[in-house]
This record gives structure tokens, C-alpha cells and sequence, in this order.
């Protein structure tokens, strides 16, 4: 009888373990399914590209994602960076530009562009 029971043990903690390497497996795949997208979104923004700016992103984000100064981007759109952080392009125009849509939109686009054309330059000015 210990022996019967020992035995079905030993199958399910084998089970068990081969249970956890395959989530784990899965998991670890998926993850790095993820962060190649991520390293490709990357590139592809780095790029003189500007078009993949949406209106829900932050000014934070975007100057992350093209390897800018948050201040400058700041600047160039004539957006009062304090308080603007969290804030997405689409609440930032309706707070600061209630009769103009898509103006902040317009002026980061347009922000983001001239500081990757300066980086590809190799300029230290302003955008």
C-alpha cells in the first residue's frame, strides 16, 4: 500500500513540475513575443515618422519613445509644462485650445519632427 501511494506521488510531482516548465515556457515566450513588438515600435519611431503620434499619449511618453527632451517638446508647442504631464494631447487642446482641435496634436507632431531632423543632422539646436 506505501508503495502504490509512493508511486502516485512521484507521478504527480513530475506532473506538477512539467505543468510548471510548460506555463513557464508559454509565459517566458510570450514575454519575449512582447518586447520584440516593443523594440520594433521603438525603431520604427525613431524614424522621421511622426505619424503614429496619437492623440492619447502624453507629451512624456512621446519624447521617451523619440529619444527627445520632454522640455523642449514643451517649448516648441508653447504648453505650459507644469501640471501637463499626465495630461494626454487631446486634454491638453481641449484645456488650452478649447476652440482649435488638434492644435497641441499639430504643434508636438510638428516639434517631434524638427527634433529628429536635428538629431539626424547632428545639431544641438532647439526644435
Amino acid at each position: 500500500m506505501a508503495q502504490i501511494r509512493k508511486g502516485i506521488t512521484d507521478k504527480i510531482l513530475v506532473a506538477v513540475i512539467v505543468l510548471g516548465l510548460g506555463l513557464s515556457l508559454v509565459f517566458g515566450l510570450g514575454a519575449l513575443r512582447g518586447a520584440r513588438r516593443m523594440h520594433g515600435a521603438r525603431r520604427q519611431a525613431s524614424s522621421l515618422d511622426t505619424q503614429q503620434i496619437q492623440g492619447w499619449m502624453t507629451v512624456p511618453y512621446i519624447a521617451k519613445v523619440y529619444h527627445l527632451d520632454p522640455a523642449e517638446l514643451y517649448r516648441a508647442a508653447s504648453i505650459p509644462s507644469l501640471g501637463s504631464d499626465s495630461k494626454s494631447l487631446q486634454a491638453l487642446n481641449r484645456e488650452l485650445f478649447p476652440g482649435q482641435q488638434g492644435l497641441v496634436f499639430q504643434r508636438i507632431q510638428e516639434a517631434v519632427r524638427l527634433g529628429l531632423e536635428m538629431k539626424v543632422q547632428g545639431g544641438k539646436g532647439r526644435p
